[in-house]
């Protein structure tokens, strides 16, 4: 459920914004990582689902840092 929560925010920030070119490649992964099953976990030794879980934080907090940064930009140029 909560990465469902996160997912639907990444993609809320993308289409307001824009997406960059890894972005929508990770959120298709996000989207489709529950469907597969646990064997490709079994033969490969990795659990696909961390990967993409944590590519999708780091999506996310990058978003977060830059419209941080684009809003400081914005209040310095309001108050120059």
């Amino acid at each position: 459920m909560i990465p469902a929560l996160a997912f639907a925010l990444a993609a809320s920030a993308g289409l307001s914004d824009g997406f960059d070119t890894s972005e929508i490649s990770i959120l298709g992964a996000a989207r489709i990582v529950p469907l597969l099953p646990r064997s490709v976990a079994g033969i490969t030794g990795i659990p696909p689902g961390l990967l993409v879980l944590l590519a999708l934080f780091g999506i996310i907090l990058r978003c977060a840092i830059r419209d941080r940064a684009k809003e400081k930009h914005e209040t310095e140029l309001a108050q120059a």
